[in-house]
């Protein structure tokens, strides 16, 4: 079963690769290049890193006006779960000496197999409360989920997905999310005469992305306003054709400064070599 990938990620403090300068232990200086706008892995690289970056945006905007669509009263009031395969375990509980609902899915009747291990706590004032509504000042997330794609014998994907994000200032005119997301997605597709295999490794924090309400103090639109996230990423891209076998990995640290309207600027560096791009996230 698929369920919405909410965002809140967290404690872990990515800093970009030092940019050119003199290091002072070594003497050696770094200088970086300018990258080629078309290059190959460049453009890879980034179509996916774009992906990532939009949908921190989108889910993580979703808990403001439906938080998780978790049950607050008991599982017949989840809106999902008429869909899940009989087969299916549920497991769902609050606790409210800690204030965390939990909500345990695993999936395995179809060729998409996934665990996904969901929670949520809403704060008043700091302390934890049973419910979401215009009281509530901060919300607190969790998410680990694993999911893995059988289709036929050519194709095979699996992914990981560990999450911890935090909402602050819920009841004002703007919130802001802080959080940290760690993803490993791994996949193959073979055909007639190659096959593909990708490996993507996401460390990801996320530092006062801000939302705001409408005039109507509704939360209607998922494009942010402020914040900065900043990525390091991990690619190996295997390709093996007529017996023959080509591996290549690089790393590349992100950084995303977004200003009003969705719109951000980003810096790739990879290698001693950077790249700067705009893109426009949200609605």
């Amino acid at each position: 079963m698929m369920r919405p990938v909410y965002l809140g990620m967290f404690a872990l403090i990515l800093v970009l690769a030092l940019i050119a300068g003199c290091s002072s232990d070594s003497g050696t200086d770094i200088t970086m290049k300018q990258g080629n706008p078309n290059d190959a892995t460049f453009l890879t690289v980034k179509a996916e890193v774009n992906k990532i970056i939009d949908s921190v945006f989108v889910s993580g905007f979703e808990p403001l006006t439906n938080p998780w669509g978790f049950p607050l009263d008991s599982i017949s009031d989840w809106p999902d779960y008429a869909s899940l395969h009989p087969d299916d375990e549920v497991t769902y509980e609050y606790d409210p000496s800690e204030g965390w609902y939990l909500l345990e899915v695993t999936s395995l009747a179809t060729s998409v197999n996934s665990v996904v291990v969901d929670s949520v706590m809403f704060l008043r004032d700091d302390n934890p409360s049973s419910h979401y509504n215009t009281h509530t000042t901060g919300i607190e997330l969790k998410q680990h989920r694993v999911t893995t794609y059988d289709g036929d014998e050519a194709d095979y994907v699996e992914s990981e997905f560990h999450c911890y994000s935090s909402y602050t200032e819920v009841d004002r005119p703007s919130c802001k999310l802080d959080g940290e997301f760690d993803i490993n997605v791994d996949y193959y597709v073979t055909t007639a005469s190659s096959t593909t295999h990708q490996d993507w490794n996401y460390t990801i924090n996320i530092e006062d992305v801000q939302f705001d309400r409408n005039e109507g103090y509704i939360w209607e639109d998922n494009t942010p306003s402020d914040g900065n996230i900043t990525m390091v990423v991990a690619f190996t891209n295997e390709v093996t054709e007529n017996n023959s076998s080509t591996n290549t990995t690089t790393n590349w640290n992100f950084t995303v400064n977004v200003s009003e309207d969705g719109a951000a600027n980003i810096e790739a560096v990879s290698n001693n070599t950077i790249w700067t791009y705009s893109e426009t996230f949200g609605n």
